[in-house]
């Protein structure tokens, strides 16, 4: 990993088949007030921009592939969401879900995922957030022969940092 005087990290250790989360960040951009770890996301609160007053949110998450523990899991976000109304948030990482049809291609499935599009779509709709356009690659996951691929790994931010 690289490192530098003016870079830190947060870690959250792998779990079972589930990879590990690493929160990184320039300390001379973010000055960090309070951080925590749950099983499956981390969350920092900081400053942003230090000097600017701006106080922010990131939460990396890795979700799991069962809509019941990812539906469980965007439910405690959105509550903490609540409860720090004054920040601006950005969320990052792998949703392990799609937000339209046309991000999941080539899966043999009987399942339409409507009900997985419409939670996760009403996730990010209730916690005003902006799901941030990809650049470069179409997909964000592909099966190691590249039979099948999805947009998966997404930045959500709050509409207000948009501004900033």
């Amino acid at each position: 990993m690289y490192v530098s005087n003016d870079i830190e990290c947060f870690e959250n250790d792998a779990r079972n088949n589930a990879g590990g989360i690493i929160t990184i960040w320039r300390m001379s951009c973010f000055q960090i007030t309070s951080s925590f770890n749950r099983s499956n996301y981390s969350v920092i609160e900081d400053e942003w921009k230090v000097g600017s007053g701006i106080r922010g949110t990131i939460v990396n998450v890795y979700c799991s592939g069962s809509l019941r523990e990812r539906k469980l899991l965007w439910d405690e976000i959105f509550e903490i969401r609540k409860l720090h109304k004054d920040m601006a948030w950005c969320i990052v990482g792998d949703f392990n879900t799609i937000r339209r049809k046309e991000e999941r291609k080539n899966m043999i499935s009987s399942s339409d995922y409507s009900r997985e599009i419409t939670c996760f779509n009403n996730f990010i709709q209730n916690s005003k957030l902006v799901d941030i356009p990809m650049v470069g690659r179409k997909f964000t996951w592909y099966k190691p022969n590249g039979s099948i691929k999805s947009i998966i790994d997404r930045v959500l931010v709050f509409r207000e940092l948009l501004d900033v």
